[in-house]
């Protein structure tokens, strides 16, 4: 029923927010990390569009920036990153107390204010907790081993599931399995006969865990974090653990060799480099944005930048026959599908590109890029007319439906034929990030929409 409400405009907001809530229970009730992500990522993208709606929605936008605390501590975020995400939630949480001291939302629809407080403290505890497990020790031990008991036993009223501790722990036990100096302020704390029965049975639970992942050899996650660090993974000793060394200096040696593997094709145009990143924020939206899996759809992503760079600056001179179809009055599809094609496969050494594939979601592809286990789609229209990003949602369902067996991230190009009196849209308008939830689904799909601009006419015919 909510799901039919969506395409009523007066009842989007609503019907948003309530969905955003259902699958916030859902993660909350989850049982595996996997499943607890892709819930949560499929809530915030509810609320993101509930407050697309309607932008007086604070209280979708803190329940979105209560995810992104949560989600931010479960996928390793660092603590200038927690304080941005901290910041945001209070800034939500001061509007939204605002709007229910102003005497506009009835009494029996206000939220319980003990909620409130509990998911604020728990977005507080998570932001001091990323800068006190990435410590080797201490000075204050007690009153910090309560606070990271407190995550360690999380339990938000809005569900009383085992999800949001299934959630966090796996940061905590990491960090007592790599500093055995924070280890040993939990043996002191066991230690004392004044310690509470409560505090005592969740200490002895993250002592016990601890212990068994020290002894293996192997801390929890430990496939989760050679997911994260595919290259640092590659040049360590098979039976390294990967989550014994300190976060930071993972990313940073990650970091580096990623950037050292791409050295040949960094990109030096600012305005591509800045719309990369901007694209690359809004897919950390995904649960699957990950590891190798966004290394190979990065190159991916950065090839097309360029494309589509080099499609609207270059000459007819330099592309010849081949890009005869950009200044064409009724060019077709396939002209940029074969264009594409040309440019990936001389330029993606290290991926398999194929058209026309069939047997994919019953129906046929126009290009797939394979990296081994990894495949990504890219689906290729023409849209007569001006595009914009709403037009572009009309291509959506069929551009996601190629992700259905293989990862929820693909592509979809438009080729624009539109009669323009002006300049072409800049390289940052064309290029833009989609969400899309199925209907009967559960899971959030992503694509990355570009689009390339024909018809072209060159600047002295443009008034």
């Amino acid at each position: 029923m909510l799901r039919g409400l969506l395409e009523n405009e007066e009842a989007e907001g609503e019907a948003a927010f309530e969905l955003g809530l259902a699958y916030l229970a859902r993660a909350l009730d989850g049982t595996d990390m996997a499943t607890i992500l892709a819930e949560l990522e499929t809530a915030r993208l509810f609320f993101e569009r509930a407050e697309r709606s309607d932008e007086e929605r604070s209280d979708a936008r803190a329940y979105r920036f209560a995810i992104d605390v949560v989600t931010g501590f479960a996928t390793n975020r660092e603590f200038a990153e927690m304080e941005t995400l901290l910041a945001d939630l209070m800034a939500a949480g001061r509007d939204r107390a605002a709007v229910l001291h102003s005497g506009v939302v009835v009494a029996w629809l206000a939220p319980r204010v003990d909620e409130d407080l509990e998911w604020f403290e728990l977005a507080r505890r998570l932001r001091h907790a990323v800068g006190d497990l990435a410590r080797p020790s201490w000075v204050h031990a007690a009153a910090t081993m309560d606070s990271i008991l407190a995550i360690y036993d999380a339990r938000c009223t809005i569900a009383h599931g085992e999800g949001l501790r299934k959630l966090l722990r796996p940061r905590i036990e990491a960090a007592f399995v790599r500093e055995r100096g924070l280890a040993a302020h939990l043996e002191d704390l066991l230690s004392e006969t004044t310690w509470p029965d409560p505090q005592r049975a969740i200490a002895e639970e993250l002592r016990a865990t601890v212990d068994k992942n020290h002894r293996s050899g192997a801390g929890p996650g430990k496939a989760g974090e050679n997911e994260r660090y595919p290259l640092l993974a590659r040049i360590l000793p098979t039976d390294a653990a990967l989550e014994q060394l300190p976060e930071a200096m993972m990313r940073s040696i990650e970091q580096a060799l990623v950037d050292y593997e791409r050295r040949p094709q960094a990109l030096a145009n600012p305005v591509l480099q800045r719309t990369l990143a901007t694209l690359r924020a809004a897919l950390l939206a995904s649960s699957e944005y990950e590891g190798a899996l966004r290394e190979n759809f990065d190159s991916v992503l950065q090839q097309l930048l360029v494309f589509c760079s080099d499609r609207q600056n270059a000459d007819i001179r330099d592309l010849g026959k081949r890009g005869e179809y950009l200044r064409a009055d009724n060019p077709s599809e396939s002209d940029l599908q074969l264009d594409l094609r040309e440019f990936l496969v001389g330029n993606l050494t290290g991926a398999e590109v194929l058209s026309e594939v069939r047997g994919v979601a019953t129906g046929r592809t126009d290009l797939r890029i394979r990296f081994g286990g990894p495949t990504f789609i890219i689906e290729l229209k023409k849209h007569d007319g001006h595009l914009s990003q709403r037009a572009g949602n009309r291509y959506r369902a069929q551009a996601t439906s190629y992700q259905a067996s293989n990862a929820r991230l693909g592509f979809l190009g438009v080729l624009e034929v539109a009669d323009r009196i002006g300049p072409v849209p800049s390289l940052e308008e064309c290029f833009w990030h989609s969400a899309y939830v199925p209907d009967g689904s559960d899971l959030t799909r992503h694509l990355i929409v570009f689009k390339v601009p024909a018809r072209l006419k060159s600047p002295s015919k443009l008034r």
